[in-house]
């Protein structure tokens, strides 16, 4: 059994790690008019779109910014080469910047696609007798499998209940967690974490990355909201990419045109 751990929560919520484990219900905008009111999220992403946009123009069609007006004076550009490394770098800062204020969503487009996840049949699968046969199941601790047995032949008895989640670390590291809490108190009794390739074993591992990529290609199908978020990425990405192979970029327009 893991070390024991007591975190103390508010009563709205219990979270362990930034992840919402039980939520009083309330009223709430949905993401995508949070996303869109979210007036620091939108300010940065057209900064962001519009600054990749001009070293985009630069680099693909080869243009020269030779001076730029402003509402005081006009400024020349003696050497205008330069200007594409200035751009490169506001891009790399407006990326940053961008992030700080697009990261939450991050998060709960990540929840999304988990959720999918758990209700796969090969995760997370219960039989009518309550028995459970997904790979969660394989080494859970003792207490979520009777609490999960309780659950579907209605005994409500139980003084503590329990969540399970997925989790990833070091972009090859997978996870299951199973977090046991008491509701009426509000705070967390105890997290057993098992490691998918230590624990449950190689082929596991495979399939569960099988799942997991399937279901984040999915979501970015299906859930609009991931373009909206993620788009200033690629955007900004694939602009500072063509500043630095610019030569073959010429040189492969230049073959394509004729």
């Amino acid at each position: 059994m893991s070390d024991q751990k007591i975190i103390q929560v508010p009563k709205v919520k219990v979270e362990l790690d930034g992840r919402i484990i039980s939520d009083a219900k309330h009223e709430k905008l949905s993401l995508k008019e949070r996303i869109d009111a979210d007036e620091g999220l939108k300010s940065k992403r057209v900064m962001l779109t519009t600054v990749s946009l001009i070293l985009l123009a630069v680099t693909f069609t080869g243009a020269v910014i030779e001076e730029a007006n402003t509402f005081i004076f006009k400024i020349d550009f003696k050497h205008a080469e330069g200007l594409s490394i200035l751009l490169a770098l506001v891009i790399l800062f407006l990326l940053i910047r961008y992030y700080s204020y697009a990261r939450q969503y991050h998060d709960e487009l990540t929840e999304i696609w988990k959720k999918d996840f758990m209700y796969d049949d090969r995760v997370n699968y219960r039989e009518e007798s309550g028995e459970l046969s997904g790979l969660m199941e394989k080494k859970a601790p003792e207490g979520y499998k009777k609490s999960q047995y309780d659950y579907t032949h209605n005994d409500t008895h139980n003084d503590t209940h329990w969540s399970e989640f997925y989790t990833s670390k070091y972009l090859v590291l997978r996870y299951f967690e199973y977090i046991e809490f008491d509701p009426t108190n509000s705070f967390i009794d105890e997290l057993h974490t098992i490691n998918i390739l230590k624990d449950i074993g190689v082929r596991a591992y495979f399939i569960v990355l099988k799942i997991e990529w399937k279901n984040r290609i999915l979501g970015l199908i299906k859930c609009p909201e991931n373009l909206d978020i993620r788009a200033p990425y690629l955007l900004g990405l694939t602009a500072l990419l063509s500043l630095i192979h610019q030569a073959q970029l010429q040189s492969f327009l230049k073959w394509l045109l004729g």
